[in-house]
């Protein structure tokens, strides 16, 4: 195969999995329906975490194949896109930030994206591969936030998720978020205890 055909094989590859695994922009959302499952996984193949009810809202970080991924107080887990509404942003709205740009991390380097979820002192970071990265890769950090100069927000760690770890584990560590004029320039997160628990994004 020429260069040429690599070259259009890639990129079809990629447009592939971003259509398949697509991280959301962060947003508040809310089940619009009764006795909703929330799974393990985004598919009717995965057990059932917990069930919620009509009205409860939580932050969808991530997307894939038609579910949500939700995160509301400890619980989180995969929900039927169908079931889910995003909340209007009049009021008090939590601040939401996001860059492009290359991603290091011990099992992944490449093209991605991260964004960070704010929800009064929790904070959500969630990193992955996008573009032309064929091979999945994400890591999730959750949680508190300890210091915010406007320009960077300190966030001292209570949990890491990975494609690797089968769901959160408990860790500590922490989360450096550099700003300018509110615009998230680079993130840095250390997992203690986890092989491949840093991961650091700088932007384009």
């Amino acid at each position: 195969m020429n260069t040429r055909n690599w070259s259009i094989a890639l990129c079809s590859a990629a447009i592939a999995v971003v259509a398949t695994v697509s991280p959301a922009r962060s947003e508040t959302v809310e089940i619009t329906g009764d006795a909703v499952n929330v799974r393990s996984g985004a598919g009717l193949n995965y057990g059932v975490i917990t069930v919620w009810n009509r009205g409860v809202q939580g932050n969808r970080i991530k997307q894939q194949n038609g579910w949500s991924y939700v995160v509301t107080g400890p619980v989180e887990g995969w929900v039927s896109s169908s079931f889910v509404k995003p909340v209007g942003t009049s009021g008090g709205a939590q601040p939401t930030y996001d860059a492009i740009g290359r991603i290091d991390n011990a099992r992944f380097k490449g093209n991605g994206s991260v964004e960070v979820k704010m929800n009064g002192d929790n904070a959500t970071v969630l990193f992955a591969a996008r573009g032309e990265n064929i091979r999945p890769f994400s890591t999730v950090y959750y949680g508190t936030v300890y210091s915010n100069s406007g320009s960077l927000i300190r966030v001292s760690l209570t949990g890491f998720e990975s494609l690797r770890t089968n769901g959160r584990i408990p860790t500590t560590g922490e989360c450096q978020l550099l700003l300018n004029n509110q615009q998230l320039q680079s993130a840095v997160c250390r997992a203690s205890g986890v092989d491949h628990g840093r991961t650091a994004l700088t932007k384009f």
